[in-house]
């Protein structure tokens, strides 16, 4: 049976019929190696070469043991296009994403091709793109080198791409499994207990066939006693506050589910009565308790002041008592606090559209095309100010967000109350919404808008040449931000720049290096987009500045119960929002189960099942009610309880305060904590 196969894959290789029947033999030579040997041949490809027939049963000249020799040698079968000793290797063409995803993920795709036949120096431009999506929405533009794609619900996404790269086309594809924001369940753990308890438990639903594997982290000084790597651990609780207990669920090796609980940990004193007036926490409380109070929204005109009262419960650092929203320690005594509001300055709208009209290339190729760009100038300037606070647009937006958007707004308003004016403009790509790059000034529009506009104000009277100067971004345009402020700070015209705020960013490590530009981080302890890393790097940069005498500025924004008043900042931006509209929302919230016991949020929603909760009457504001969860979860958002360390940071630099002097190490020791016996610790300086 064995001779009679290899004989008839003989016979038909050796017939000089259709190329299909050599393709045929060529498969069974590649399979089956005990009958036929691949010797690759410089320049064509490879060729097979197969012993004879020999003389029918009769021995002879066979070149395999074990078959009947005889006949002489096949001549050899060229088979053109396959790779051989010297032939040409084809191009090929990869698209770059993520293996896996959860339901409202946002996600990138590029292309990396590989073609050893391009030409060393390819022509510019010589590359284009056109993307198409299954399952996923694109985000942007669709031909775009790098696009994003927001997976809406669970399953299966395919993505491809058309790409012509020097007159090669190639069409790549790639697939994403999707998973459901609640693939991994939830956390089961009490949501409140006393300090003194001396363990408790937390655990998450187990593995189908071993479809997951568990990681567990908590927070502050809990540890975790008994049970890493399982599906349940008990915990030590520590002292009074709030831990965060998460479970890094990882399926099917694709994706990586935090799954979040918050367990409040109680004083052990008497009950003692905490009124907050004029905003929300207050209640009864053992004493020892941290307890978080909010100020109410203010009235029209006005801005939070400060808090007056026990604020000695506030702790001792000097901004406290100024914070809308802030931590006390509930004392062995009743707490009374008060919120108070002062006036914000009147200031005049101004809206300049087709600003500073600049003439651009559109294209990067010889044709000579040109186009002209501008953008819409929006200032908010108080008489007098103290100086001027330039607003970067997220990518994707407008500088009307400042205006639209709750968060941005109470920044906007708590920055006139402090007496600083503010601007803002579009980028000039309005397709992408996204700001240019280039790295000097001459060729950068949108840093050219930015100088154009300081003229302008300074030209009107708006401000004075002298007043600093300030730039404000948010994730992607934070480190613009801190671009221009950096190349209007060192031009030969230098301008008065005096700091950059970069919300959700990390900055840049050449400026954390050499710029002269105090640099502010508004960080969020759970944002997904920058990651641990990315957090690292923004206080390596901040402690860089330190070492090099050059201002910086820190705040980690952490979790926070939702209370109905939350909401209330709907209204900042639509007045016939109301106080009952609030609570609509926050009930709605609550009963879909996005809240705990303590009204911690479990998770942010994705669009859909939001909007499927929210009542019909206010599913128009579906992105403002993510937005408030998303702060709330210190998750990916700006967030304005940062607005009181900002304006003292704007402030200081204002004033040109002193920056401590760099200290020296003089003396090093270290300890730690490792959680689990398998854990690894590591000391480094």
């Amino acid at each position: 049976m064995l001779f009679q196969r290899a004989s008839s894959s003989q016979a038909a290789l050796r017939s000089s019929c259709a190329p299909a029947f050599a393709l045929l033999g060529l498969v069974f030579a590649v399979a089956s190696t005990a009958f036929a040997q691949i010797r690759p041949l410089p320049g064509d490809g490879g060729v097979i070469v197969l012993p004879g027939p020999g003389g029918g049963n009769q021995g002879g000249g066979g070149a395999l043991p074990g078959l009947p020799g005889g006949g002489g040698v096949t001549p050899p079968i060229i088979i053109p296009g396959l790779p051989g000793g010297g032939g040409a290797v084809s191009p090929t063409a990869t698209i770059n994403t993520p293996r896996g995803a959860l339901v409202g993920d946002v996600l990138t795709a590029s292309v990396t091709i590989v073609d050893p036949n391009a030409p060393a120096n390819p022509p510019v431009n010589s590359t284009n793109y056109q993307w198409s999506v299954v399952g996923a929405r694109l985000v942007g533009d669709a031909r775009a080198a790098t696009v994003q794609f927001v997976a809406e619900r669970a399953g299966l996404i395919s993505i491809s791409a058309t790409v012509n790269s020097n007159g090669t086309a190639h069409y790549p594809t790639a697939q994403v499994t999707v998973f459901a924001a609640d693939a991994a369940g939830e956390v089961t753990a009490p949501t409140t207990i006393a300090a003194n308890v001396a363990t408790v438990t937390a655990s998450v639903p187990a593995a189908q066939s071993n479809d997951r594997t568990f990681r567990w982290t908590v927070s502050g000084d809990a540890t975790i006693a008994t049970g890493q790597n399982t599906r349940s651990i008990t915990i030590r609780p520590g002292t009074p506050g709030l831990k965060e207990v998460i479970c890094n669920v990882t399926l099917q090796t694709l994706v990586t589910v935090p799954v979040r609980s918050y367990l409040m940990v109680t004083g052990t004193g008497a009950s003692v009565a905490v009124t907050i007036a004029g905003g929300v926490g207050g209640g009864t409380y053992p004493a020892g308790t941290r307890v978080d109070i909010f100020a109410g929204p203010a009235p029209a005109g006005q801005a939070f002041d400060r808090w007056v009262g026990n604020i000695e419960t506030l702790g001792t650092g000097p901004l406290l008592p100024f914070l809308p929203h802030t931590v006390l320690t509930v004392p062995a005594t009743p707490v009374t606090l008060t919120a108070t509001y002062k006036s914000i300055p009147s200031a005049t709208a101004t809206t300049v559209a087709n600003f500073n009209p600049q003439t651009m290339a559109t294209s990067a190729s010889a044709s000579g095309a040109t186009v002209t760009v501008t953008t819409t100038l929006v200032s908010r300037i108080p008489a007098d100010a103290e100086g001027l606070v330039f607003l970067l647009h997220n990518t994707g937006g407008s500088g009307a967000d400042w205006f639209s958007r709750p968060e941005q707004f109470t920044l906007v308003r708590d920055l006139l109350a402090a007496g600083y004016g503010v601007a803002t403009l579009d980028s000039v790509n309005r397709t992408a919404g996204a700001w240019a790059t280039q790295a000097t000034l001459a060729t950068n529009p949108d840093a050219l808008n930015h100088a154009a506009a300081i003229v302008r104000l300074i030209a009107e009277g708006a401000i004075s040449a002298d007043k600093p100067l300030f730039f404000v971004g948010v994730a992607a345009s934070a480190n613009t931000a801190l671009r221009y402020a950096d190349l209007l700070a060192t031009a030969t015209h230098a301008r008065p720049v005096k700091g950059a705020v970069l919300y959700l960013a990390s900055g840049i490590d050449t400026l954390a290096a050499t710029s002269r530009v105090p640099q502010f981080f508004a960080l969020a302890a759970n944002d997904d987009a920058l990651g641990v890393d990315g957090i690292a790097t923004a206080r390596e940069h901040a402690q860089l500045l330190l070492g090099r005498g050059i201002a910086n500025g820190t705040i980690n924004n952490g979790v926070s119960p939702v209370h109905p008043t939350r909401f209330r900042a709907l209204e900042l931006t639509a007045p016939s929002f109301t106080a009952d509209d609030a609570r609509a929302v926050w009930t709605s919230v609550k009963e879909a189960g996005f809240l705990d016991a303590n009204n911690y949020p479990k998770l942010v929603p994705a669009t859909a099942a939001l909007t499927a909760a929210l009542p019909a009457a206010h599913r128009g504001r579906v992105a403002d009610v993510a937005a408030q969860l998303a702060v709330a979860a210190a998750s990916t958002e700006f967030y304005a309880d940062a607005n009181p360390r900002v304006i003292n940071f704007l402030n200081a630099r204002a004033s040109d305060v002193a920056v401590p002097t760099p200290g020296r190490l003089v003396n090093l020791s270290a300890r730690g904590r490792v959680a689990h016996i398998a854990d690894s610790f590591t000391v480094g300086f």
